[in-house]
Order: structure tokens, then sequence, then C-alpha cells
């Protein structure tokens, strides 16, 4: 195996290996790390034994001595499986929001690597300019079903904790490293509405860089850059607008021009109400929600596109923990290696 592709296989181990969590063939070829193959099937394994410091069981793959991992990886798909469930079935009521524009479940649980008594971390992207509005109406439902997970409270088993909120105007996230391309590779998406989340993955276009092959994988089903959500939202425009012109013509056929130019003026000016009146709504939400966070504030990022919530703790400590594996590897392996 050429140097290159060992350092890569070997640091994508080191990275999963953090999570006790081995890794199939498929996921190893899928997140590997900088390194593009065409198949799964170039990383065979008879080819991954002849690296020393990798090991296999039950078709998992992993770092030389982790083998016990295998069993507890096992043990934590049963347990993310069960919260995961859980997760969809809280979707049916939270998608009654309509500014809500893509949910996702992130971190262990979408891994498939969650402990019996974590939570369920959420990722949630709103409509343009209903950020705040949209986590109220979010956290007003999870509230009534006594599923949301409260700051520093010790019930933290399958509560469900909305940790990231995204505004659709600005879908390119601040972080690019492999920490945040791993998360969103790993994340499983319930709600996608109007294609939200390929326009995300066009937006954070940088994630392949540090994951060429998922991102390739994943992207091509939905055929980015000449993708079916811009054909499809081309079809729903030229749809919509033959659906405006047959009511035109109708209130044409039907009303005086007179008439007719009095009902646009009454369309025109109650959208612009409804729209002014959402704005106030807006304002008012995000308001209540900053004076309701300035006593609690620590790391959070918070800005009128983006809400991180103890964005940088578990980041900062995962990079520097696979920066220090990497180094003990490559002190362990051929100069060359890593």
């Amino acid at each position: 195996m050429e140097n290159i592709l060992k350092s890569a296989v070997l640091k994508t181990l080191a990275y999963s290996d953090i999570f006790d969590f081995p890794l199939t063939r498929e996921e190893l070829h899928l997140y590997l790390e900088g390194f593009a193959l065409e198949s799964s099937n170039q990383l065979t394994i008879e080819t991954l034994r002849q690296l020393a410091e990798v090991e296999t069981e039950k078709g998992y793959l992993f770092l030389e001595g982790r083998g016990n991992n295998v069993a507890l990886r096992q043990q934590r798909e049963e347990w993310s499986r069960r919260k995961y469930n859980l997760a969809c079935r809280t979707e049916r009521y939270i998608k009654l929001i309509p500014s809500l524009k893509m949910l996702a479940v992130t971190g262990a649980t979408a891994a498939g690597n969650a402990e019996e008594n974590s939570d369920i971390d959420l990722f949630i992207i709103t409509a343009p300019h209903r950020l705040w509005t949209t986590r109220l109406a979010e956290k007003v439902i999870t509230e009534i079903l006594g599923i949301r997970r409260h700051p520093n409270s010790p019930k933290t088993n399958n509560k469900l904790c909305p940790n990231m909120y995204l505004n659709a105007s600005q879908l390119e996230l601040p972080h690019k490293d492999l920490f945040t391309a791993r998360e969103i590779a790993q994340m499983k998406v319930i709600l996608n509405r109007d294609s939200t989340y390929e326009q995300f993955l066009l937006a954070n276009k940088w994630v392949r860089d540090f994951l060429p092959n998922w991102y390739c994988v994943v992207t091509s089903k939905f055929q980015i850059p000449n993708s079916k959500f811009q054909t499809a939202g081309k079809e729903r425009l030229e749809a919509k607008n033959s659906s405006r012109n047959t009511t035109d013509a109708q209130i044409a056929i039907s009303h005086s021009p007179c008439q007719e130019l009095a009902l646009r003026r009454a369309r025109d000016y109650y959208r612009s109400v409804a729209g002014s009146i959402a704005n106030l709504l807006e304002s008012l939400a995000r308001s209540l929600q900053l004076k309701y966070m300035a006593r609690k504030r620590t790391t959070e990022i918070v800005t009128d596109t983006l809400l991180m919530f103890h964005p940088d703790n578990q980041r900062v400590r995962i990079l520097r923990e696979y920066r220090e594996r990497v180094r003990t590897l490559s002190s362990q392996s051929s100069p060359t290696a890593l």
C-alpha cells in the first residue's frame, strides 16, 4: 500500500478511535481523510491487514489493540437506533412549524455511537429571517411534549438538544475542519423542505477537501451542480407562474380593469401586512430570547443567521486529541507513513 493511502487510512481510524468507534470497510472508504478513491473495493481486507497498526474483527477495522470497541459499537448502535426513532416520532409535531426547512439528528446518535443515557442532538435550518420565531415555536412544542433537555439538568436520556440553528439565507458554516466535516457527513436528515439539505451541501463544498469520497457519493445522488433541486425549483416556479397567470386571466375575464387593479393592490397590501407582522414577531422573539440567554451565555455563537451552543468545547478538544494521536502513530510508523 502506498504511503499516502496508508497515512489516510491510519488518520481516519485514529479519528474514529477517539470515539471508541471501529469502522466497516465501506465507512473507512467514505470517511477516508483527504484521499479520493473510486470505490471501497480498492480497500480490500487483505490489503488493510498488511498494515501492522490495523486489526479486523467481525467486519470492523480498528487500530491495534482496540478490538474491545467492536462489542461496544454494537451495543451503542442499538441505543442510537432507539433514540433516532424517538426523534423521528417527534418530527411529526415539529414539522408543523412552516418556517422550519430542515431537521437533522447529529452527534453520537446520528453516528450510531450514542451512550444509553445521552441526549439527542438536533440541527435545524430555518427560512430566511425566521430563525428566532422558528426556535421559539420549536422550543414551545418540545417543552409541551416534555422531551427538551434543559441546561445543567441531570436528566439527559432521550431528551432533545437542539444545539445548532442556521438561517437559510446563510448556509455556509464558519468552522471548516475535519470535526465539522465528519459531523456533516454523519448527520441524519429527517425533514428536508425545498431541498434545503442539498443547498446546504452546495454551500459547504469545502467538506470534500476533508472527505472527498463521502462528498462525491452523496452529492452524485443529488446531481450537483446540475442538481434535481434546481430543476424542481424551476418547475415549481413555472407552475406557480402558470397558476398565477391563469388566475390573472380569470380575473381579467370576470372583472373590469379597474376592479382587477384594485384586487391586485389589495393582494399586495395584505402580503405586505403579513410580512410586516412576521418581521415584528421575529424581532420580538429575538429580543425575548437574547434577554433570556444573557444570563447564561458562555461560549455560544449568537448571530441573526446562526446559533451554536457550546460550539468550541468539544470541537477544539477532539481536534487536539486527533493531532496528538496522529503524532503518536507517526512516531511508531515509518517516517513517510504519516
